[in-house]
């Protein structure tokens, strides 16, 4: 059986959107909407690409943005028990 998808969208306004378990299909959801969040979980602290506020939209390269997310989710801060239990 499948697990949970981690990954979550929302839009610019806080909104949940979305569940996903690949980060381009992120990218593809919150590039369509041009404003909003890919989050880890749905932990505020915990946000892996911000949709307009970033240098170009996750809807001109969807696997880009995701390998941006991919790097930002290696850093340390993703990895506590806190973010883990939260998403």
């Amino acid at each position: 059986m499948a697990g949970t998808p981690i990954y979550k969208v929302y839009t610019h306004d806080g909104e949940y959107i979305a569940s996903v378990k690949r980060l381009t299909d992120g990218a593809i959801i919150v590039g369509f909407y041009t404003h909003g969040t890919v989050r880890y979980g749905h932990n505020k602290a915990c946000i892996l690409w911000n949709e307009g506020h970033e240098e170009f939209s996750a809807s001109q390269s969807c696997d880009h943005a995701a390998a941006i997310m991919e790097e930002r989710l290696a850093h340390p801060r993703y990895h506590g028990p806190d973010y883990r239990r939260n998403s």
